[in-house]
């Protein structure tokens, strides 16, 4: 009777055993990879998942959930379907099909970090809805500036011009002053005969609000008293503003990763892209990594800001 009692037990452990192995035998996670090898502080990350599954499969992947990593902004994920030699395995089982699943993030603090299980909804193929999840995944990030870094050597004075184009030079100085006093008589002449032009108040244009807002900030020296976080805020909203009254982005409504997504998309030259991603970039450390700059660095931000409004107001 003893022996008979246990028999419903041994089943549903049995059971069990059975359950567990088809659904690993019909999803299942091979390798992940880090891209960048060599992570550092601001630096955009993706996280690289080869799966196996079958190819019936209806595969949910959810998003990397890092709402209790404050250190960390995340992405949505995207998947594709890759050839299992391109990766360098072979199908466990015919039928199966290989994806490769990429989660971008970016990390603003150095030192160990560690990702936590993503979870994979899926259909099995007796039509019932299963779910699964993926190990903690760990990488380490490095400082913005490495231990051994040099420091940048002072720019060299220019060459002095050979005497021969001092000549040239010269002639061409006293043109341009010519020219340039010709014109002023002129036009002071024309002035003083034409009647004087009626004044219209103007709406002044957003590049004009921004440069007139940076210099405020500027006047209150927050740099000089120690108050980097609130002076790099006040530096991020000015610039996110503009970008909302120029290109009609709504960029106070944006994480970083899709407002620079929408500018990626924009009417915007390379250079300008590059220099607006490294001022947000910088910024975020600051206020979410609490990184501390030097004074010189939080006044590049500052000329990072007023180069990216002069170089892209002209589009206007």
């Amino acid at each position: 009777m003893h022996y008979v009692s246990r028999i419903p037990f041994y089943f549903l452990i049995s059971f069990s055993v059975l359950f567990i192995g088809v659904a690993h035998s019909e999803i299942r996670i091979h390798s992940h990879t880090f891209s960048p090898a060599e992570i550092t502080v601001g630096d955009f990350v993706n996280l690289h998942l080869h799966i196996e599954a079958d190819e019936n499969l209806q595969i949910d992947f959810a998003l990397l959930d890092t709402s209790q990593l404050q250190h960390i902004e995340a992405g949505t994920p995207q998947a594709k379907r890759v050839k299992a030699y391109k990766i360098g395995l072979q199908p466990s089982a015919k039928g199966n099909v290989f994806y490769e699943v990429i989660y971008p993030f970016q990390v603003f603090a150095s030192g160990k970090h560690v990702l936590p299980p993503i979870g994979i909804k899926y259909i099995a193929t007796n039509g019932n809805e299963a779910f699964i999840q993926t190990p903690t995944y760990s990488f380490k990030v490095q400082a913005t500036i490495p231990e051994n870094a040099q420091r940048i050597r002072d720019i060299k004075p220019p060459m002095a011009p050979r005497r021969r184009l001092g000549i040239y030079i010269l002639a061409l100085v006293l043109i341009i002053t010519m020219t340039c006093a010709t014109i002023f008589l002129y036009l002071r002449k024309r002035t003083k005969m034409a009647p004087l032009p009626i004044e219209v108040p103007r709406r002044p244009l957003p590049h004009e609000i921004a440069h007139e807002r940076l210099k405020e900030i500027e006047e209150k020296n927050l740099v000089s008293e120690g108050k980097l976080k609130a002076y790099h805020t006040e530096l991020s909203q000015v610039v996110r503003e503009y970008i909302d009254a120029r290109y009609k982005i709504p960029a106070l409504e944006l994480t970083t990763d899709d407002l620079l997504e929408c500018l990626n998309n924009a009417d915007m030259s390379e250079a300008d892209f590059h220099v607006i991603r490294n001022f947000l970039t910088n910024c975020n450390l600051v206020k979410f990594a609490k990184y501390k700059p030097s004074q010189h660095e939080a006044h590049e931000r500052m000329a990072e800001a007023h180069r990216f409004i002069e170089a892209t107001k002209g589009r206007e």
